[in-house]
């Protein structure tokens, strides 16, 4: 995670990273109908081992984010208020008044990093208020790069 202000999954220590839905969020694949999730990042990754990708994403649970608060990263506790029934819109108006004093915008939701076997590859989505994208990252010498973005979307 050191290296995610390099490849600006997190833009800075200051952006708010929700504790909620930062499991294994499913892709709206960008080709319906003719390839499934298992495959598509199977082929991504440019893993053949379908077997590998579906055990991870079985098995996929939420990132640990004690540990990026550790390193002084902003979790913003949006499970906490759901399961407080606090209102959608009065989430997003406590998120504003925070990211007013930061410069940032919404919270930010990512998925863990589903690898290739040799582990030089991942497939990472993340969302950004109503925004997002799905990302294949690269490890060249002992650091990630983004290699490519699969796809983007908006609602």
């Amino acid at each position: 995670m050191s290296d995610t202000t390099d490849i600006q999954i997190l833009r800075s220590k200051t952006e708010l990273i929700s504790n909620f839905g930062s499991g294994y969020m499913s892709p709206s694949l960008p080709i319906e109908g003719e390839l499934s999730e298992l495959h598509f990042i199977s082929e991504s990754l440019d893993e053949p081992d379908t077997a590998f990708i579906q055990q991870q994403l079985k098995h996929a649970t939420s990132v640990n984010l004690d540990t990026l608060s550790t390193y002084g990263f902003q979790i913003f506790d949006l499970k906490g208020k759901s399961k407080l029934n606090h209102s959608y819109k009065s989430i997003v108006e406590y998120a504003d008044s925070i990211n007013m004093i930061t410069d940032n915008y919404s919270f930010l939701k990512f998925t863990i990093p589903i690898f290739n076997k040799n582990q030089n590859l991942a497939y990472m989505r993340f969302q950004r208020g109503s925004s997002g994208e799905a990302i294949i990252l690269e490890k060249i010498e002992d650091h990630w790069i983004r290699k490519i973005k699969l796809y983007e979307w908006m609602e």
